[in-house]
């Protein structure tokens, strides 16, 4: 307990020269002029980040709320701050849901790094950039066992956030006056930027009745948003059935997305073709959570995946899908493997 108390009297301290910089405020604006979602009215976080900034934050985002969008974007541009402080910003934003975004010249350094992690969606336009570096402390040297549980602290908050542990691993080889601006190329390996998709292996399972499938699942942004492919024997003939499920607050982006999404496609490397094509039709679930299509693949399409390689699959025609990014892709050998085996299992 000791050298919690300890910790948290340092980390408050961890000031990136706050004072050559104002404290971190929040307004209301929009990143351009236009009807759409990109320009809907967002929240602009600005400075540096105290221990109090949570507070300031809280009361903010209570009086302003009925002027924001369902799910509201934070938008940072700030040097850093106080380390409890920006992890305690970062906590709050991904309790009420909202997402986070750096654009135009907008820079996210040291603590201010941390805070953006709690963005149930992170992303990067024109030239955001995120930097980070050695935590320190304007005591001095703050020892050892103090130094372990901070890293640990630290540690889990990162995963918390559904961002690779990595991130810590690189932050602490930077020297605490110096910072690491992040490539793109880092920013999605580290799942910093989570607009790429999380795709589980394809696996085979069997029903409560013996009947074999094949599923993989794909979440996107904290698994705020989910799909399940699901291929099952139907006769002679295999069924492919999406499930799309998503949080309450974006059910409404379903209807767009039925009424113009309408064919699933598969290619194969190298092909101009697809595969597969189909037209689809979506329902909603009873509770208007999920939203779900199936369609016929003719057991001749097994025949028709490639021995190596990778198989594409997506949507076409709406905007929604490409966001969702819905187009994933996966090895052939082991998704027609399976299929035989379901196909074989059912006869």
């Amino acid at each position: 307990m000791r050298i919690i108390l300890t910790l948290l009297i340092i980390l408050t301290s961890i000031e990136a020269v706050a004072a050559l910089e104002k404290e971190m405020s929040f307004r209301v604006g929009s990143a351009c002029d236009g009807n759409g979602s990109i320009c809907a009215p967002r929240i602009y976080a600005e400075g540096v980040i105290q221990l109090n900034t949570i507070d300031i934050f809280n009361s903010f985002f209570q009086k302003n709320k009925n002027e924001l969008p369902e799910t509201p974007i934070v938008s940072f541009d700030s040097i850093g701050g106080n380390l409890v402080g920006g992890m305690k910003l970062g906590k709050a934003i991904r309790q009420l849901n909202l997402d986070t975004q750096l654009v135009g010249q907008q820079h996210c350094a040291s603590a201010c790094s941390l805070a953006f992690l709690g963005g149930v969606r992170r992303t990067f336009e024109e030239e955001g950039v995120l930097g980070i570096h050695r935590f320190y402390s304007t005591q001095g040297n703050i020892g050892d066992d103090t130094t372990q549980v901070a890293i640990v602290l630290i540690a889990n908050y990162i995963q918390s956030m559904d961002v690779d542990r990595k991130l810590l691993d690189i932050a602490s080889l930077v020297p605490a006056d110096d910072i690491l601006w992040l490539s793109p190329e880092q920013l999605q390996a580290l799942n910093i930027d989570n607009t790429n998709p999380k795709i589980s292996e394809w696996r085979i399972d069997t029903l409560e009745n013996g009947v074999p499938f094949v599923k993989t699942t794909i979440s996107l942004y904290s698994n705020r948003l989910q799909a399940d492919y699901i291929v099952l024997p139907s006769g002679n003939d295999l069924i492919l059935k999406i499930i799309f499920t998503a949080s309450p607050h974006i059910i409404e982006k379903f209807e767009s997305f039925m009424s113009t999404s309408d064919n699933v496609y598969i290619y194969a490397d190298d092909m101009n073709e697809p595969i597969f094509k189909s037209d689809i039709n979506w329902q909603l679930s009873d509770n208007n959570t999920k939203a779900i299509t199936s369609v016929k693949l003719p057991r001749s399409f097994i025949t028709e995946i490639p021995e190596q390689g990778n198989l594409t699959t997506g949507f076409s025609g709406n905007k929604f899908a490409l966001d969702l990014a819905y187009y994933f892709s996966f090895k052939a050998s082991l998704f027609k493997n399976y299929l035989k085996t379901i196909a074989e299992g059912n006869r």
